[in-house]
């Protein structure tokens, strides 16, 4: 399997860091103030958290594939 360029290893890095401090801002400021505005935003902002909790696991598989035939990695 090839290995990933230094330039594809550092935009990967740099793409974990901005969408985890992305998702952390806006569970401290848009999901908190949805979380006491009533049952239907509660539930939502409840679910943003788990989508960034799966965003979360995605990025760091994708940090730790390595691109190869199957195009996986793109």
């Amino acid at each position: 399997a090839e290995q990933p360029t230094p330039e594809t290893t550092t935009l990967v890095d740099q793409l974990r860091r901005e969408v985890k401090l992305h998702a952390k801002a806006e569970e401290a400021t848009l999901y908190g103030a949805l979380f006491e505005q009533g049952k239907k935003l509660k539930e939502f902002s409840q679910e943003g958290k788990i989508e960034h909790k799966l965003l979360e696991l995605a990025l760091n598989k994708l940090s730790k594939t390595q691109p190869g035939a199957d195009g996986e990695f793109k």
